[in-house]
């Protein structure tokens, strides 16, 4: 199964620094365990999925 996860920086300055997370989106049709092993595989301490 492939899922698209954008990765992200929020608070950057000038493109540099920042906080990483990831973000998935249309996620109705992932089981919670699905969920976090995509949050694994990304990672960051922070990522979201939504519907």
């Amino acid at each position: 199964m492939n899922i698209d996860v954008a990765l992200v920086s929020s608070f950057t300055e000038n493109g540099k620094v920042g906080n990483p997370a990831g973000v998935v989106l249309n996620v109705d049709g992932l089981s919670n365990a699905q969920k976090l092993k995509v949050a694994q595989a990304v990672g960051y301490s922070e990522t979201a999925c939504y519907r």
